[in-house]
């Protein structure tokens, strides 16, 4: 905002942060950067530096309140990733003394603190093409980090703002529009093109039924990670600026890699697709169990959804048999291509009877199991990068292998561990259970290795 706000006086910021943080401040400075938000620079007598953040939560009085809320929920959620999950790049934001990461200010305005970072954030617009991998990068550390948040962040409602106001406006195009002088050219305008924008609706209404009704895991993310959100410090590190948005359908925003590789023109390969469907098959798997694991979903509820993933990579891995078939051309040997194919696929199946016989056993207290899939899932998005790079950087894949081997090695190991703690307890039908529940999360990362050696020997022979 380029404006102080006019109903704010800098005496009730400054009273606040005396009371909620405990800073008395010796100057403080109108930023007039940003936008949605009004910012001050604030400094005490020790020279230390904060930026204080003030959001505006509506006219109305009505409506104030669910803001308030929304927007504590946010930054909560970043609190929690920044200081539980050991999320550094997320800039979140200084706690009060009563913990919230939030303080109301006045009726109508929250107050915020946040650590005055040296960087410099970049413009609004597309990522440069040298920064896309690293932002999908840590776009993939947050998305792993639900299970910690999953309590604190809110769900995206998939529902459109100011629809009403454009229906109502698509239903009144036959009579004239009075409300100012671009009111008639508007009406006009939407005229000519009320049919696309109907069109368009109903393709939202069908893609927001379909998330609805299919997607079996959602994970937090940032709801705007463009080049303007993103801070770098002088150090040349990352820092993700603004608050985390709540959970999103996780099928969407994993995808975000393979879009990078779209865009270089590295995926026109059929096989190479069949492969990196049969991974997101894997992956998708892998995270309905972390969100069975987390409690987020159901263990019947899981046990069914995991049969539709499981047909989905069964389709898949047909499909790329049927390609080997009629290719006079492979990104690398056929025989590495299967053994791939076929590991892949013992991946999945193994997640398949993971999930079917924590739905069968019942055994409590399965987050002693998240560590171990954390790694499957490690290994399967280094799998992922392998297969994108095939085709066209082999080096680059043999490198991405070899992190994929390293995933399954620490999944082995941390079988091993779990298995020791459950020998040395007492014999019994629960620790039978849950030995039978570990070894299959070790045969998902075996599978993980083997075709990460499948990868690399495709590779090496490039």
């Amino acid at each position: 905002m380029r404006d102080r706000p006019a109903d704010l006086a800098e005496a009730e910021l400054t009273v606040a942060l005396a009371e909620g943080w405990g800073i008395e401040p010796h100057s403080v400075e109108y930023l007039p950067v940003g936008a949605g938000s009004y910012h001050w620079s604030v400094r005490n007598q020790r020279g230390t530096a904060w930026f204080v953040k003030v959001d505006d939560l509506g006219v109305e009085d009505i409506g104030r309140d669910g803001a308030f809320d929304r927007l504590g929920q946010s930054f909560g959620a970043a609190l929690a990733l920044h200081r539980d999950a050991g999320l550094d790049f997320v800039l979140a934001p200084i706690p009060a003394a009563t913990g919230a990461a939030l303080w109301r200010l006045t009726s109508r305005h929250a107050l915020s603190v946040f650590p005055m970072v040296a960087g410099v954030a970049g413009q609004f617009g597309a990522h440069r093409p040298e920064n896309r991998a690293e932002v999908i990068d840590l776009l993939a550390e947050l998305h792993r980090a639900t299970p910690l948040v999953a309590d604190t962040a809110s769900r995206a409602d998939l529902v459109l703002p100011g629809r009403d106001k454009l229906e109502e406006a698509l239903r009144n195009l036959d009579r004239e529009w009075t409300g100012g002088p671009y009111a008639e050219p508007a009406r006009k305008l939407l005229s000519v093109h009320a049919g696309e924008v109907q069109r368009l609706l109903a393709d939202f209404d069908r893609r927001v039924d379909h998330v609805q009704n299919t997607v079996p895991v959602w994970v937090v993310t940032h709801g705007e990670p463009h080049p303007g959100n993103v801070m770098r410090t002088p150090a040349g590190g990352p820092r993700r600026c603004g608050g985390v948005r709540g959970r999103r359908n996780g099928d969407g925003m994993r995808r975000l890699g393979r879009l990078r590789d779209l865009l270089a023109g590295r995926m026109d390969s059929a096989l190479t697709e069949a492969l990196m469907a049969q991974l997101g098959a894997a992956e998708e798997g892998a995270w309905l169990a972390m969100a069975m694991l987390g409690g987020e979903v159901d263990r019947t509820v899981a046990h069914e959804r995991m049969r539709a993933i499981e047909h989905v990579g069964d389709r898949e891995r047909a499909r790329l048999v049927e390609e080997l078939r009629h290719a006079l051309v492979t990104p690398i040997d056929r025989e590495d291509l299967f053994r791939l194919s076929r590991s892949i696929d013992d991946v999945l199946d193994s997640l398949r009877d993971f999930v079917r016989e924590s739905h069968l056993y019942g055994v409590p207290r399965q987050v002693r199991f998240i560590p171990l899939l954390d790694q499957v899932i490690a290994g399967i998005e280094a799998l992922e990068k392998a297969v994108r790079d095939l085709a066209s950087r082999p080096s680059a894949a043999v490198q991405d292998a070899l992190v994929a081997k390293k995933a399954g090695g620490a999944v082995r190991r941390m079988y091993q561990y779990e298995l020791a703690r459950i020998l040395s307890g007492e014999p019994s039908a629960a620790a039978l259970k849950e030995r039978e529940l570990a070894g299959r999360l070790q045969t998902a990362g075996m599978a993980v290795a083997q075709a990460a050696d499948a990868a690399a020997d495709g590779a090496m022979k490039r």
